[in-house]
């Protein structure tokens, strides 16, 4: 790829300097110029005369310069949205109207070059124009040349962005200096492109040099060269060297008398017209050197082709192939995906839309017949697949839709220039993606909670990942590393396989986090299980799951004895180490004699975990979790929250659900931050939980308002254990603004609400720092998916209107475990609905307004539904009949029970103790709030449902 006539490749092998990298360079053939090559990047701009020292000195300032700089880099983009700094004409290249001055003479260009003919890119600082050249002709060869080490990506961004690419590529990527001579043969280039390039370099060496290295029938093209011939209105400044279309035509015909070539001054707004506006008939090839237009592309084209051809619109129709196109979609556009409605938002990136549209005003003709378009929901679906980096033939089999099917609602998309339809490589679109949105879509090959651990023990390895307070012990990701392969060695020594479920019926703890690990590591499921789960629902899980190996621990050895006869189990450490019959997990890791991990690679699609949800029939449902999902989710939870390295989070949840599993598990992994597992005993009681946030320094609690409630009512003895607190994150049931308000007043403490459900993934409403309001009552905005409120026709909502909430996402579950018609119930056409009724406003904030079906979530957040507790009392041989309400206690959901039971009377303070005795025994310790009372009769209408407004709460 990178040997351009006359150079010549050379290798210089140098062991001691570069142990795993052979040098290589390119070369003339005297050896006066001598340009480094470094990972298949060429340097013609670092090039010197040939000496093995200097070669190697700029070797070594080039991998400094970019292999030296990856880890930091990554973590730099990764994050970047965060703080987003937007190029507004980076953000509008791919659309406006100088890059599509080019468009019309596609459809020649494509007829006249020869395949293997070169084309040269003169000035590419993201890479994206030539992506798209690559794209537009596969035949040829690309050339895309930017200047050095700088601007947006410079050497560091070039080398992360185009090398170890996993698509093949015909572009060849090159850093030369334009004020320079071009270091091509002569004759030896086919086409050149020079986007925004021709009035900012030495124009007349640049012209000597492009006409000696490419013959006469090659055509030279200059999109977007700034013209005197009118003053842009509004008026503002333009750089560079400006010049009339006069002065441009009469120097081409001087320059090219005697040849058989012509200049052509081509206005801007009159090709993008052509392109975008003409409605697809045929024009001329004609010079407009007098035109009124401040912009042009200036072209140098065989002067046959203006009595031969024509230019004429090219569109997605005249793609090789649309279906393995990508989508590019349009940012400077707003897409309120809740309303399905496209906006032109003047006020988008801080007004910097509303300026760049009064300088481009022809694109405003365009981007009419974009504002206020209404969607189809199958557009819908496909813009937001589309902005996670899916091909055209990658979304049809997403949405089951025959990719040909698709060309309508694109093409109409297209239309309005909601999209641009790119015949571009993923890894292209991603970057063009990040520079114009600052989001950083990771790649789905590296989606996999395997790459994220790597990934971590790679960039952070001597950084604290778990901090243990049962035996106040802590361990890097180097030093967790050690022990997750023992794990996994150890589990392939008990002959699990791939896809093989492991049980934890344990609390957090340690050890259970870095099984869990290992077991996603070795593409096992990992199934964790509440530990205060009641012996049926246990029973219920076991027998679906199956599992090959159960982890228990201290407060789970005795409960379930009869359950775990016949499968395997180890028993996770604790300070005591009672006999209790049990291998302990320490002497089972130390015990492997397997020596070499199988070199596996899970898949993104891979399942990695099962969640079990209580259910309204007492059975709970899992829910499956692929290595993609908790991927996802363990990333928009640390960017939307802005976690750090130095953070430590304080791990209040259980394994079993999701927050407290992604949360301990996975999300820490994204920026190389700690946790804290603290005690069963620790999380007993307010204080016990405030002293162990304080002696364990944490920064990160993520909570129930229940939890919120106490440290408020409690505030003078717990505001100084909280005091390196910087943050709460809490989910889980309503928080009131007024509960907010006093936590940030009395703790200097943002509370972020944020919103999601085991189906979903967890997070996919949010609150964000930066946008912190304690006022607020609202959840947030949709964070990764698609939010709808609609109507019980599934028709959808305007703005605050009330409606049952619907998902649609990458991180919706692909069903419940065995369970095709409960999934089918709740899985419809894609989307999954929560039966909670919310609404959305204009700004895109959701409102929880209630429940279709009643969950109340217990003070350390488990689920409970009333119908299960309804159904669990009435087979109490004493209870005659019985009513379930929710209540609230300062802050603090619960339930209200009644129970029609004859022959008891309520005269002892502790009558319901046999009735609770027996709930609690089938559903589990929830430590839920109950409150019991006796009744005669259950109030119910004529059909025999509960009048709840008869009971008194």
């Amino acid at each position: 790829m990178h040997s351009f006539d006359p150079l010549k490749v050379g290798v210089l092998e140098e062991e001691a300097l570069f142990p795993k990298k052979t040098i290589e360079y390119l070369r003339n053939a005297d050896y006066s110029m001598v340009a480094p090559i470094y990972d298949g990047l060429v340097f013609f701009n670092e090039s010197d005369f040939f000496a093995e020292s200097l070669l190697q000195k700029k070797i070594a300032k080039i991998q400094a310069e970019t292999e030296g700089q990856r880890i930091a880099y990554e973590q730099f983009i990764r994050q970047k949205g965060r703080r987003p700094n937007y190029d507004i004409y980076a953000c509008f290249q791919s659309f406006n109207e100088a890059f599509k001055a080019f468009f019309p003479l596609i459809k020649i260009v494509q007829k006249k070059l020869q395949p293997g003919d070169v084309i040269l890119n003169l000035w590419d600082r993201t890479g994206w124009l030539g992506a798209f050249l690559q794209g537009l002709f596969p035949a040829q060869r690309v050339v895309t040349l930017w200047e050095g080490n700088k601007d947006v990506l410079g050497y560091k961004g070039f080398h992360f962005w185009y090398t170890n690419q996993a698509e093949a590529s015909n572009m060849q990527l090159a850093f030369a200096d334009l004020n320079k001579p071009l270091p091509f043969a002569d004759n030896s280039v086919g086409m050149v492109f020079g986007l925004d390039t021709f009035h900012r370099f030495d124009q007349s060496l640049l012209l000597r040099e492009l006409l000696r290295i490419t013959p006469e029938e090659a055509p030279i093209l200059f999109p977007h060269v700034h013209l005197t011939n009118n003053e842009p209105d509004p008026f503002f400044e333009r750089g560079c060297r400006q010049l009339h279309g006069r002065d441009y035509d009469a120097f081409f015909q001087q320059l090219l008398k005697r040849t058989s070539r012509a200049g052509f001054v081509f206005p801007e707004p009159e090709m993008f017209t052509i392109n975008e506006l003409s409605g697809g008939k045929p024009f001329p090839i004609k010079s407009q050197p007098s035109t009124d237009h401040y912009n042009a592309m200036l072209a140098i084209l065989p002067q046959k082709w203006a009595e031969e051809e024509q230019m004429e619109a090219f569109h997605m129709e005249d793609l090789p192939d649309f279906t393995q196109a990508h989508i590019l979609v349009n940012p400077l556009l707003r897409i309120d995906f809740a309303r399905q409605q496209v906006h032109v938002d003047r006020g988008r990136y801080s007004d910097r839309v509303g300026y760049l549209l009064d300088r481009h005003p022809i694109y405003m003709e365009k981007l009419k017949k974009a504002d206020g378009h209404l969607l189809s929901e199958l557009q819908v679906k496909v813009l937001y697949l589309a902005s996670r980096l899916h091909s055209v033939s990658e979304i049809g089999a997403a949405l089951q839709v025959e990719p040909q099917n698709l060309f309508a609602p694109l093409k109409d998309l297209e239309e309005r220039d909601i999209i641009q339809l790119a015949p571009v490589g993923k890894q292209h679109l991603r970057l063009q993606q990040y520079v114009s949105t600052q989001e950083y879509v990771v790649p789905a090959s590296e989606q996999t909670l395997q790459a994220l651990w790597q990934r971590a023990v790679e960039a952070y390895p001597e950084a604290i990942f778990l901090v243990s307070e049962l035996d106040e012990s802590e361990f890097t990701y180097e030093e967790c590393q050690e022990i997750i392969e023992q794990i996994q060695l150890k589990l392939i020594e008990e002959g699990l396989q791939t896809g093989d479920r492991i049980a934890l019926l344990t609390a957090n703890h340690f050890e259970a986090v870095l099984t869990i690990l290992a077991t996603v590591n070795n593409g096992m499921v990992a199934v964790p299980i509440e530990y205060r789960l009641g012996i049926p629902q246990v029973q219920h899980i076991l027998d679906e799951v199956n599992p090959s190996i159960i982890f228990i621990d201290q407060h789970t050895q005795g409960n379930y004895a009869e359950l775990l006869t016949n499968y395997q189990l180890v028993q996770f450490d604790d300070l005591e180490e009672e006999g209790t019959g049990h291998t302990y997990f320490s002497d089972w890791v130390e015990s492997v004699e397997l020596e070499i991990l199988p070199d596996y690679r899970p898949d993104t699609q891979d399942l990695a975990t099962i969640l079990y949800t209580s259910g309204s029939t007492g059975m709970p449902k899992g829910v499956m979790h692929t290595h993609g999902h908790l991927f996802r989710s363990s990333r928009l939870i640390t960017e939307t929250f802005q976690w750090d390295t130095v953070d430590r989070l304080m791990a209040l949840g259980e394994l079993d659900s999701m927050s407290g599993l992604r949360n301990t598990c996975f999300a820490p992994l994204e920026v190389g931050a700690s946790v804290v597992i603290p005690t069963v005993e620790s999380k007993d009681n307010l204080f016990s939980i405030a002293e162990s946030i304080s002696l364990n320094e944490a920064t990160l609690m993520g909570t129930t308002p229940a939890l919120l409630a106490q440290l408020l009512r409690f505030e003078s003895r717990v505001r100084i254990d909280l005091r390196n607190v910087r943050q709460i994150i809490c989910t889980g049931s309503y928080l009131s603004p007024e509960l907010k308000t006093g936590i940030y007043e009395k703790f200097n403490i943002p509370v972020l609400n944020y919103y999601g459900l085991t189906e979903t993934t967890g997070i996919c409403i949010a609150e964000e720092p930066d946008t912190f309001n304690a006022k607020a009552s609202h959840l947030g905005m949709a964070r990764g998916c698609l939010l709808q409120v609609v109507d019980s026709a599934g028709k959808v909502l305007p703005a605050d209107e009330q409606g049952e909430l619907r998902i649609y996402g990458e991180n919706v579950m692909p069903g419940y475990y065995k369970k095709d018609t409960k999934s089918a119930a709740v899985l419809r056409n894609g989307w999954f609905y929560t039966e909670d009724l919310a609404m959305i406003n204009a700004r895109g904030e959701v409102s929880l307004l209630g429940r279709k079906r009643e969950i109340i979530k217990t003070a350390d957040g488990l689920l409970i539904y009333p119908s299960q507790v309804v159904d669990t009392l009435q087979q109490h041989p004493k209870v005659a009949d019985v009513a379930v309400i929710p209540v609230q206690r300062n802050e603090v959901e619960g339930l209200k029970i009644f129970l029609v039971t004859p022959g008891i009377q309520a005269k002892s303070p502790t009558w319901f103790q046999p009735f609770k005795d027996f709930l609690l025994a089938q559903i589990g310790d929830r430590k839920i709030a109950l409150d019991w009372e006796l009744l005669p009769a259950i109030p119910r209408n004529v059909n025999g449902k509960v009048q709840t407004s008869a009971l008194n709460a």
